[in-house]
């Protein structure tokens, strides 16, 4: 497994990529046709393949990020109900934010960047908290 400080850095490259992707899918995004069939395949449209890449590397990074800050850990009960409902509020809050540029992708963006979002925020928290309890330990075993 890879360093802490390493996930922390690889996942917020890899979430502002998947961010960027997600930009680019809503600057080219047009909205469908419902009144009659365009004769294009989904598949052949940019955009769904802009938004699929954005929100499989969110979920990816989000995944990474999670795992390097928790492995070890033993969070309190409560503060895995809280992360849970922070992703759920993230998730229907970024769902609101990207329906209004892709509309139905917005179901794949939201919940998976509010996952990658909480995950490299918890990641570098970690990192963070380990500084801290090094720098701690440093100053301390200098004052004996």
């Amino acid at each position: 497994m890879m360093g802490l400080n390493r996930a922390c850095v690889w996942t917020s490259v890899a979430s502002a990529v998947a961010l960027a992707l997600g930009v680019l899918a809503a600057r080219g995004h047009s909205l469908p046709n419902l009144l009659s069939f365009s004769g294009q395949a989904l598949f052949r449209e940019p955009d769904f393949w802009c938004v699929l890449g954005s929100s499989a590397l969110a979920f990816g990074a989000g995944s990474v990020a999670l795992r390097a800050g928790l492995v070890g850990t033993s969070p309190p009960r409560g503060s895995v109900v809280a992360a849970i409902l922070v992703w759920f509020g993230l998730a229907f809050f970024l769902f609101v934010l990207w329906a209004q540029y892709v509309l139905y992708y917005a179901v794949l963006l939201g919940p998976s960047h509010a996952l990658a979002a909480l995950g490299v925020f918890l990641c570098w928290q970690r990192q963070w908290r380990e500084d801290e309890r090094r720098r701690f330990e440093i100053t301390s075993a200098r004052e004996r």
